[in-house]
């Protein structure tokens, strides 16, 4: 994917969104039973809109809230792995934290690993 910057020099991956039409994030589509999102903690098989999302150098696709999430940069930055507003705290049985700056949530087990090592020490009393 490309990179974005967290607005204090620290930089992350951003997911592209590519849905069909040429437009991000427009996919016309209608509810098909066949397919099943590939967000491995949603897997919902039905939604108004599908989107097909380049994750990691392959094509996958997301239901509409999935979908939406990724284009509001709803994922963990280390490990892509998204997450929507209502669900973020232990929805895949891992603990996630909040940057003060950005607002934006990622693994503990994430952060302790690629960033800091106050991280690790707060972890590790959890």
């Amino acid at each position: 994917g490309q990179e974005g910057s967290y607005g204090d020099g620290r930089r992350h991956a951003v997911l592209m969104v590519n849905s069909g039409g040429g437009n991000p994030g427009t996919a016309p589509s209608v509810p098909q039973k066949s397919l099943v999102c590939e967000n491995f903690y949603c897997r919902k098989t039905e939604t108004l809109r599908w989107s097909r999302v380049i994750h990691k150098g392959k094509e996958v696709r997301l239901c509409n809230g999935c979908g939406i999430s990724v284009q509001q940069e709803r994922f963990c930055p280390h490990c892509e792995q998204i997450y929507r507003q209502s669900n973020k705290n232990g929805f895949d049985g891992k603990a996630w934290i909040a940057c003060a700056n950005c607002l934006r949530w990622s693994h503990v087990e994430c952060e302790a690993r690629n960033w800091s090592k106050e991280i690790y020490n707060i972890q590790k009393k959890i």
